[in-house]
């Protein structure tokens, strides 16, 4: 059994021609999983998810290549963004 990451679903809603062959390669295998957070995360995106942990544990900081995702939560809770 595989753990299918959220990578996966992503592209299966958005690009499904480009995971057709691994699609075709685990339904050979036969029964695979994923977890609670990779379903929420495909929904919803993980970056609520990383932001509360990120607030709950006492950081002042997410340091991030991808500002948008998280810019939207430093406007509402002050948990800054920091770019590379």
């Amino acid at each position: 059994m595989k753990c299918i990451d959220t990578t996966y679903f992503v592209d299966l809603i958005r690009r499904p021609s480009a995971i057709r062959a691994v699609t075709q390669k685990l339904d050979k295998e036969g029964v695979h999983a994923t977890t609670v957070f990779n379903v929420y995360e495909a929904l919803f995106g993980a970056d609520a998810i990383i932001a509360a942990i990120a607030i709950n544990n006492g950081c002042e900081a997410v340091v991030t290549r991808n500002e948008a995702h998280f810019r939207w939560i430093e406007e509402l809770s002050g948990l800054s963004v920091e770019t590379y």
